[in-house]
């Protein structure tokens, strides 16, 4: 626990230049006293983050109640949809005391924040404090939703604290492989950032030329294009490129992935699972026994059947403690999986995430080796006016149907641009036809796949 400890206070002094300028001397208990006093954002969260993953389980989940309680009373006295929702049920605050107690409330689902969006909107945060902001739509179609600064600040001080597991600090030089299409180039932040979406052999070279002068000390992104850019360096015998970690996110990272990553870049791998509309966050640590949630930010249940369960598989329900512009309660995320019984062998009582299910898009396998992330889809087709929903399948390498719900909206001169940008991205060889259709099948389990291949990487 020291060592976690130290790697706390030096990430705090990096990460809180304000608090150094006002300290005379290097002392770490000094500058967490300073922190603990000043509420000065990510430091002030990252030092009660710090605190809060060591106490026993038992405390960890008062505070989890008490701020339930809270959370609780604030939506019924803020959010009109809430206390609708409640007095129909014959039910106030001090009937929600516990996380089985949510069981008594009905699950959020984004159609019903679609259809209620001005009354899930809380009363209480001013307009001009809050942030509206929408999902990637990796489920599905995109979700608008409000969040304000310091729900922002509470995940990255969440994140922070996961840095830590990791060993890495703030100031490591950082390649980070998104879903910019145009890459970000930050030298002289020490951070360079690369599209996900370009997975070339071309492009993959003149990363590698320049990550191997660059000498990343810590690389993230998309578990998909860091897996291909892996067997890119190991098909090639190219060695030295080798940060102190490699975090994967925003896509599931399969064993086999993870064991290329990590000998590819000869260091461990970390998993990392969110989703953007709320705090709630998990990362596994260096015994990779599971994901660590961070539940001073919200309660994630696993649902079956309508019953929460620990030790099998069920929907994620997220209750989000840290926005308080559009309090989520029970909001189904669209991902599903396992909650372990058991505690890390780390020592931290932070509960365990076993497994994630159904966040797979599949890589599209395109003409002479190139390959393309599924996440490419989402990123780019959520930019497109008109479109509902969508599902993108692939019978050959040079044949992909698209299959579209469009609105009202959607002109052919939408559909030739459309065809005339995935062009620049897939190649001339490959055709694209769009189908245009009433509704997305679900898959049996109920979900929504819209990247589907059938052609084998």
């Amino acid at each position: 626990m020291s060592s976690v400890k130290g790697a706390y206070n030096k990430l705090l002094l990096l990460t809180s230049s304000r608090l150094v300028a006002r300290s005379n001397r290097n002392d770490n208990l000094a500058l967490a006293r300073m922190v603990e006093r000043s509420r000065l954002y990510k430091p002030y969260y990252l030092y009660g983050y710090e605190k809060t993953q060591w106490l026993p389980r038992t405390d960890l989940d008062r505070i989890t109640a008490k701020s339930l309680k809270a959370f609780i009373a604030y939506a019924y006295g803020n959010v009109p949809y809430y206390h609708k929702v409640m007095r129909e049920r014959e039910l106030g605050p001090e009937d929600i005391r516990t996380v089985e107690d949510l069981t008594k409330l009905p699950i959020l689902t984004k159609e019903l924040i679609r259809s209620n969006f001005d009354s899930l909107v809380s009363n209480a945060i001013p307009p001009q404090k809050r942030i509206l902001m929408k999902t990637g739509g990796s489920t599905g179609e995109p979700l608008p939703f409000y969040s304000t600064q310091e729900a922002d600040e509470w995940i990255w001080a969440s994140m922070l604290r996961a840095r830590t597991w990791q060993g890495v600090l703030v100031n490591f030089r950082k390649v980070g492989v998104s879903a910019a299409i145009k890459e970000r180039d930050k030298w002289e932040r020490n951070e360079i950032y690369y599209s996900a979406f370009d997975c070339s052999d071309k492009a993959f070279g003149r990363v590698v030329q320049e990550m191997t002068a660059f000498r990343p000390q810590y690389v993230t992104g998309y578990a998909a294009p860091l897996y291909l850019l892996a067997r890119y360096l190991k098909e090639r015998g190219i060695r030295g490129i080798s940060p102190y970690a490699v975090e994967t996110q925003s896509e599931m990272l399969f064993p086999y992935m993870r064991e290329s990553i990590e000998e590819a870049f000869q260091c461990p791998v970390f998993d990392h699972y969110g989703c953007k509309e709320t705090t709630i966050k998990a990362c596994d640590c260096s015994r990779h026994e599971g994901l660590h949630v961070s539940v001073e930010n919200g309660v994630l249940e696993t649902v079956k059947d309508d019953e929460q369960v620990v030790g099998e598989a069920g929907s994620f329900l997220m209750t989000d403690f840290r926005n308080l512009a559009m309090p989520l309660i029970r909001y189904e995320v669209g991902d599903s999986g396992k909650m372990s019984a058991e505690q890390c062998s780390c020592g931290r009582s932070l509960p365990l995430l076993e497994s994630i299910l159904g966040r797979t898009l599949d890589i599209v396998v395109l003409p002479k080796g190139r390959v393309l992330p599924g996440e490419f889809f989402p990123y780019f087709l959520n930019n497109v006016s008109g479109i509902i929903q969508y599902q993108v399948e692939q019978k050959a390498v040079d044949r992909i149907t698209l299959r579209i719900v469009k609105s009202p909206n959607f002109r052919e001169d939408d559909q030739r641009t459309l065809l005339s940008n995935l062009s620049d991205f897939l190649g001339e060889e490959v055709e694209v036809n769009i189908e245009y259709v009433g509704h997305i099948s679900l898959t049996p389990t109920g979900k929504q796949k819209i990247v589907v291949s059938h052609v084998k990487l």
